[in-house]
């Protein structure tokens, strides 16, 4: 009966459900059945907290107290308008709680990008909500200005420019709920009396056998007559390449995003070429057995980003077509060459390599500020981040590989020094994402470990451990210092338009070379980690991402959407891989796109309970990508690493079935 209730079709059904009510709903709630824009209320501008906690001219903030005071009799503090120059607002709405003055009130007064007064609005605040109407104005900044009120404490929870406002909100989300239930519940009911008096089932699996043909007959006709070794060699190469190259693409972007899909093809044509040398010239070649309910939603995601490209044009097309046409050959040439691990093999040692380059680069061109957020070979330290652990997993592997093959801990010293590196650097990044998916990946090769009860492999893991904290000890200074000294000593300090430029999380600029001597508690104390989740409120806990959640939940409608979104002025990616494919990509490819994220998970756990060959790779880089794709953007085609290496092994799992059988591979 439970295998029954949590079956792959009631899960499809029940999230086809939610996004059905949801956008039934939202489209009551804006009373506009709008396809392009469910919830369809013109545009708002949200405010951060960062912006409404901030001190002004005799306006202050107390973080302890988490609220605000007016500590003169004539305060006032401005809020810009970023990037939305030519909108016209028609409310102003801020909720106030801790209010100790019923009597406060707000004269507000509305700047266009002249300095001209657009409207001037005096304000009675109240406890809760307040809805200051304005006249359809378009502004660049606002005052906020207190009279006479010196003493006054409140806290801003929230505050919005809006073109419309939903009345009535609670009652009519209700109602939308409610319709939009039994509308579903209606089609639910239609759907099954239809089903029974169905005589003939569809084969859907035709579609899917039919491109098995297409790419059968491509190499039936094309052979590249290369020895073994010297395929190995090329297929290494071509790697490190689409590796480096990558690097070099969200470095210096200038030019390429408007003409990405040349990018696009040009990685293509790399992936093709290594799926031709998968093959040897005496391969047996033949169709593979893709009856899995993985490959149906991996088939159907691709399928609807086709569509959504007909509909609405995209900023970086044809990715559902990359997918069909190239991902799939691959997988297909992958399935059927004979030494398929081979492969895995030569992706780890390609990162390897791409790694130590990136290393060198680091350490003579991109300087590290102690206490400030290290952006790597990227210009996002979050990004960094996520690349170093698609390395780390290369490096677990290896490691582990040594291990079985000699059981010394001699032979993968040189994999656990880079390891050991790594991991300084991921400190450095400060990426809570990224720290977060290794230690529940790591949670997770130890529960699989203990499944199979093997304590030869628990011993492995503890040596693995061990030594890579000392050498961690050990090599943690040198790499400071070098970071921190040789791109000045040498002048070739690398710093691109791009970089992020945000504080780091002790104060210090990010170029800047000044020592940070605290100590390990102080460093934690003053962690972004800690900083943030200690933060009291779940923006602070989510690095400011409920605002960008709820400004793409927004924007969601039925064929997606061209670019990514603004968010307090700032353009931002969703931060939240499902909303960034729906958002992009329209409501209908929530169902088919969460059951492959879950059916993934689900294979690469089987796939790590009998011990498949590389099974640590395989387990580490779809856990921690899934872990780091719900708190940011792991998927953006031909950028990065996280989108690549997991875009290439799923071909692994195409072959898994539900059954777990506990042997080799």
């Amino acid at each position: 009966m439970r295998d029954n209730v949590w079956s792959n079709k009631n899960i499809a059904a029940v999230l086809f459900g939610v996004a059905f009510i949801w956008a039934v709903t939202a489209m009551f709630l804006s009373d506009s059945f709008n396809p392009n824009c469910f919830y369809n209320v013109g545009e708002i501008y949200d405010y951060s907290q960062s912006d409404l906690c901030r001190h002004a001219e005799g306006w202050s903030y107390d973080s302890e107290k988490d609220c605000t005071q007016i500590d003169e009799d004539i305060s006032y503090i401005f809020y810009d308008v970023k990037n939305n120059n030519s909108t016209k607002w028609n409310y102003l709405i801020f909720n106030i709680e801790k209010l100790d003055n019923p009597a406060l009130y707000f004269q507000i007064i509305f700047y266009d990008s002249n300095g001209i007064d657009q409207q001037n609005v005096l304000y009675r605040v109240q406890e809760g909500n307040n809805i200051v109407q304005l006249s359809s104005i378009s502004c660049v900044r606002y005052m906020i200005k207190v009279e006479n009120a010196k003493g006054t404490t409140f806290r801003i929870k929230k505050m919005q420019l809006r073109q419309k406002v939903v009345e009535h909100f609670w009652s009519k989300l209700i109602i939308g709920i409610c319709l939009g239930g039994s509308v579903y519940g209606f089609m639910i009911g239609i759907i099954k009396f239809l089903k029974e008096d169905k005589k003939k089932k569809i084969d859907t699996y035709v579609v899917i056998d039919g491109l098995q043909s297409f790419f059968l007959k491509i190499i039936q006709k094309i052979s590249i007559p290369i020895e073994g070794k010297n395929r190995r060699m090329m297929r290494v190469s071509i790697l490190v390449f689409i590796f480096l190259a990558m690097h070099v693409r969200e470095l210096w972007t200038t030019g390429l995003v408007e003409n990405m899909y040349r990018v696009e093809l040009a990685y293509s044509i790399g992936l093709v070429l290594i799926s031709f040398l998968l093959l040897q010239g005496n391969d047996a070649v033949s169709h593979r057995n893709w009856k899995n309910p993985l490959v149906y939603c991996w088939f159907l995601t691709a399928f609807i980003q086709c569509i959504s490209d007909f509909f609405v044009k995209k900023r970086t097309p044809f990715q559902g077509y990359v997918k069909i046409f190239v991902f799939a050959f691959l997988y297909f040439a992958w399935n059927n060459s004979k030494n398929k691990f081979d492969f895995i093999k030569e992706i780890i040692l390609a990162l390897k390599i791409d790694f130590m380059i990136c290393l060198i680069f680091c350490i003579l061109c991109r300087p590290y500020a102690p206490g400030s957020y290290y952006l790597g070979c990227y210009t996002n330290s979050n990004t960094f981040g996520m690349y170093l652990i698609i390395v780390a997993a290369a490096l677990l592997q290896s490691i582990w590989i040594k291990l079985e093959n000699t059981g010394k801990v001699i032979t993968a010293i040189d994999d656990m020094v880079l390891l050991a590196i790594l991991m300084n650097l991921l400190w450095k990044t400060q990426c809570r994402g990224a720290m977060m998916s290794i230690f529940v990946a790591v949670i997770g090769i130890v529960a699989l470990i203990c499944f199979r009860k093997n304590l030869k492999e628990l011993l492995y893991g503890i040596k693995i451990f061990v030594c890579v904290v000392i050498i961690s000890f050990l090599t943690g200074g040198v790499l400071n210092y070098g970071l921190t000294n040789i791109p000045d000593k040498t002048g070739m300090i690398v710093s691109v338009q791009q970089d992020e430029r945000t504080e780091g999380y002790h104060g210090e600029n990010l170029w800047t070379n000044t020592v940070y001597a605290a100590g390990l508690e102080e460093k934690l104390e003053n962690s972004k980690w800690n900083s943030r989740m200690l933060g009291g409120d779940l923006e602070s806990i989510t690095g400011g991402r409920t605002l960008i959640w709820k400004n793409y939940l927004r924007h969601i409608n039925l064929f997606g959407n061209y670019f990514r979104l603004q968010t307090s002025g700032i353009s931002n990616y969703a931060h939240n891989e499902i909303l960034q494919h729906v958002y992009n990509y329209g409501v209908c490819i929530l169902v088919p796109y969460m059951l492959q994220l879950f059916l993934t998970i689900k294979y690469a756990w089987h796939y790590g309970r009998r011990q498949g060959k590389m099974w640590i790779f395989i387990w580490c880089i779809f856990i921690s990508s899934f872990l780091m794709g719900m708190i940011d953007v792991t998927e953006l085609p031909f950028r990065l690493h996280t989108w690549l290496i997991p875009g290439m092994l799923l071909g692994v799992l195409f072959e898994e079935t539900d059954e777990i059988r506990f042997k080799e591979v």
